[in-house]
C-alpha cells in the first residue's frame, strides 16, 4: 500500500451526530474501503483523505474527501460504468459500479464531485432507519 511505499497519507474524520440507518454493515463497509482505495490511488505523492459523517433532511451522509489529482468531467460522468478503470489491467474496474449498486439497493444515493488537480469528493446519502424498525 501507500504506506509501504513511504507514501504520506493523512487522514481526518469529521463526526456528526448520527442515527441508525438500515444496512447490510459489510456491503456498507466495502463501499467505505473502496472510496478510500480510490482516495489513496488518486494521492501518488500523498496527501489527505477526510470523512466527514452527519445529517440532513432525513438523510445519514458520509462523504470523503482527497485532495489527489482529481479528475476531468468526461471520466466523472462514467466513474461508476461496470469495468471502466483508468487503472490499467491490475483493477477489475468494479470497485465504483458495485459501490454504486450497494448504494442504490440501500435506497441511498452516491455522487462524485471533482476538480483535476485539486482532488475529488465521494458523497453518499443513506435514509434513516424508520422509527417503527428500532
Amino acid at each position: 500500500g501507500a504506506q509501504a511505499k513511504g507514501i504520506p497519507i493523512e487522514v481526518r474524520t469529521i463526526k456528526g451526530e448520527l442515527p441508525q440507518v438500515m444496512g447490510n454493515p459489510s456491503e456498507l463497509r466495502e463501499v467505505l474501503f473502496n472510496l478510500f482505495v480510490n482516495s489513496i490511488d488518486a494521492m501518488p505523492e500523498g496527501g489527505t483523505v477526510t470523512f466527514r459523517t452527519g445529517q440532513e433532511n432525513g438523510h445519514v451522509f458520509i462523504e470523503t474527501s482527497d485532495n489527489g489529482i482529481g479528475m476531468p468531467e468526461t471520466i466523472r460522468q462514467r466513474i461508476f460504468d461496470p469495468f471502466f478503470t483508468t487503472k490499467g489491467v491490475q483493477r477489475s474496474g468494479l470497485g465504483l459500479s458495485v459501490s454504486y449498486g450497494i448504494i442504490r439497493r440501500h435506497n441511498g444515493e452516491i455522487q462524485v464531485k471533482s476538480q483535476e488537480g485539486r482532488g475529488t469528493t465521494f458523497m453518499i446519502k443513506l435514509p434513516l432507519a424508520e422509527e417503527e424498525l428500532l
